[in-house]
């Protein structure tokens, strides 16, 4: 097929949005929708000419997509990307949950028509549990990538201590043991693949010396940004704070929440003209209520530009009460010359909290005063917030330029690639668990499969 991506459809219908690019607004955008079992595929004009892209639903409980994306990577073999976006891995979701035809044939037919790629990506863990066992019988010698996007186990973890009143000392430090049933999925699914993408050098870290996972299979690819210098609204030039996230994502709406009722009263009394802006998709009413125009905290709704948005304000605050791997939001709130006050699970795999360049309240999650307090402080000295950013500026340039972890990616994929043989002999653990009596994921997808084709042939008959 060339240079194209390619989508197969598998549960769930989407509306693929397409705008002829450099004229957005000049010329309306054509919608075409995608039905379960369909296979999309963009190649010349259609990919590079115009914007593409899956529109954020309007209903919070719009239907669910479960897809496999194929796309090729420059300087490595052809690659496809198992996925599954739209399952809320927040959740403890069982292997079949959300898979409307996920049999063997299905998954087959879309590895047959990517050209059988020689590196297949696992779009997280629940993705190497549905489709992993598919792709190493149709394609035993590809190469197998888990990208874990976080560490689940260790944010479900987290996630259990605030619901106990833990302290925010024990939130940040806890680690899952080899007693949690997530940390054990999570852990097989990284065993059983070739190659494992943390999300930072601290995630990698834990697995490799934490939890013993061999440092030639885990590689730290964060999120890359452009870090090409241009000049960025002043502090003269933006007003008030802002947080964003997206609401579907627990501790984004945790965060919300506890900014608005609990943090932003405790900052009007220092800064009584000082206003809040909480952007996110997929809001439901619940959230939008959560609006407190008497202490000027706004909850606004989806973002529909995140860089408008961020260089309108001078401060992103972020009191994450609890969470795993890199917050994007952090990330892009530096990029766009904000300066961020947030909790140490805010600045994990980005910096130490005594390093970082904005302001990290060390009890932030559990003192709204002490929030309210470094909010005051970044706010007080415009020279002091000047210097803060050109420090945030330095760190992303530093640490997160795209150009440079990409180059570091790809000769790491490559030199993988080339010893992947000799590397899967000594791969003891990984090779274990492929072991017959412990493929229990291929066991139940193979029943769920079994109980859909039955299920399909008992309402032809009953017709």
């Amino acid at each position: 097929m060339g240079d194209c991506v390619m989508t197969f459809q598998i549960g769930g219908t989407s509306n693929l949005s397409k705008a002829s690019a450099g004229n957005e607004g000049a010329a309306p955008s054509v919608r075409v929708a995608i039905p379960p079992r369909s296979l999309l595929v963009l190649r010349g004009a259609a990919r590079y000419t115009w914007q593409h892209g899956i529109p954020e639903p309007d209903d919070f409980l719009s239907d669910r997509r479960l897809a496999i994306i194929f796309r090729r990577v420059k300087g490595v073999p052809d690659i496809a990307m198992a996925s599954t976006p739209d399952v809320d891995d927040s959740e403890r979701v069982e292997t079949s949950k959300g898979i409307k035809a996920n049999d063997e044939a299905s998954v087959f037919s879309a590895l047959e028509a990517a050209g059988n790629p020689q590196l297949v990506l696992f779009d997280g863990f629940n993705a190497e549990e549905r489709f992993g066992h598919y792709v190493r019988e149709k394609l035993p010698d590809a190469m197998r990538i888990l990208d874990m996007q976080d560490f689940h186990a260790l944010r479900l973890g987290r996630e259990r201590l605030i619901a106990e009143d833990a302290s925010a000392g024990a939130v940040a430090s806890y680690l899952p043991t080899a007693f949690d049933e997530d940390l054990q999925r999570e852990l097989a699914a990284v065993h059983r693949c070739d190659v494992t993408l943390a999300i930072s050098e601290h995630e990698k870290e834990l697995l490799v010396d934490t939890y013993g996972l061999p440092s030639w299979k885990v590689v730290a690819a964060p999120f890359g940004f452009d870090c090409s210098s241009e000049e960025l609204p002043s502090y003269e030039e933006r007003r008030g704070a802002m947080f964003i996230g997206n609401w579907r994502h627990r501790p984004n709406r945790d965060c919300a929440k506890w900014l608005i009722e609990k943090v932003w009263p405790a900052v009007r009394q220092r800064l009584p003209k000082l206003k809040l802006s909480v952007y996110g998709a997929n809001q439901t009413p619940e959230d939008a209520a959560l609006t407190q125009e008497n202490v000027g905290a706004y909850v606004r709704g989806y973002c529909r530009s995140v860089e408008k948005a961020m260089q309108q304000h001078r401060l992103l605050v972020a009191p994450l009460r609890y969470g795993a791997g890199v917050k994007g939001k952090v990330l892009e709130a530096m990029q766009h010359g904000l300066v961020v006050v947030t909790t140490p699970v805010g600045v994990e795999g980005i910096a130490p909290p005594d390093e970082f360049p904005g302001y990290v309240v060390e009890t932030g999650a559990e003192d709204p005063e002490a929030f309210a307090d470094a909010i005051a402080e970044a706010l007080r000295d415009p020279s002091e917030w000047e210097v803060r950013q050109r420090r945030a500026s330095a760190l992303l340039a530093e640490s997160f330029d795209a150009t440079r972890l990409e180059e570091e990616l790809r000769d790491y994929l490559r030199e993988r690639w080339q010893r992947l043989a000799a590397d899967r002999q000594r791969d003891f653990v990984g090779q274990m668990l492929w072991h017959s009596s412990l493929r229990s994921t291929q066991l139940m997808a193979k029943y769920i499969a079994a109980k859909e084709q039955a299920g399909t042939l008992q309402q032809t008959l009953d017709k």
